[in-house]
């Protein structure tokens, strides 16, 4: 009888355990932290913020090129003026081994509308596939509620990502964005292809 009782505490005792597992991952989150993957380099990028409207240009290890790319979508002519460095990130002077990523950053919504609200980013050199990821990140619980909104969404603003290439060697390599929800268990990730580039 005893052997029985034991049994059936251990069952329930085992129960329990799973129904808690189950609601600290249904319903907590640990910690939002940066992204890490093996095999990869952690690389210092700086983001500097600008209020110019969104237009999609390509990465450059040059800032006078981004600049005047920059000016050329957004006005329609053939010559980039003399003094576009005061447009267009008046705070930024050329650098050696670098290359400027014209971003939007992590944008705070998903798709129907739905506002997710990224808690930061972090960027790493990937040599397998040689790719620049930009990871950006948030924690939530699998059983949250986002708000959603309707109506006509705002132009997202470009911003420049400058990224130290020491790491990465010269050659082609691919700039891609990974969006991650980070749970418990099992995080969610959602990765695209923001650009290509060419280092020298």
């Amino acid at each position: 009888m005893q052997d029985w009782l034991t049994r059936k505490r251990i069952f329930w005792l085992v129960i329990g355990a799973i129904v808690a597992f189950l609601m600290a991952d249904a319903f907590g989150a640990s910690p939002a932290h940066d992204v890490r993957t093996a095999g990869a380099t952690p690389l210092a990028a700086a983001l500097v913020k600008s209020d110019i409207l969104f237009e999609a240009v390509q990465p450059n290890e040059s800032i006078s090129d981004i600049r005047c790319q920059l000016w050329h979508k957004l006005h329609d002519t053939l010559s980039c003026p003399g003094d576009v460095a005061s447009t267009y990130f008046p705070s930024i002077t050329q650098s050696p081994s670098t290359l400027y990523v014209p971003w939007t950053g992590c944008i705070s919504w998903s798709g129907s509308g739905a506002i997710l609200k990224w808690q930061g980013f972090n960027v790493e050199y990937v040599p397998a596939g040689r790719r620049l990821v930009i990871h950006c990140y948030v924690a939530e619980p699998w059983i949250t509620h986002h708000e959603t909104l309707f109506g006509v969404a705002a132009l997202a603003r470009v911003s420049l990502l400058v990224v130290p290439t020491v790491a990465m060697g010269p050659g082609a390599i691919q700039v891609v964005e990974d969006d991650r929800i980070e749970h418990l268990v099992g995080d969610q990730s959602t990765e695209f292809q923001v650009a290509t580039a060419t280092i020298s």
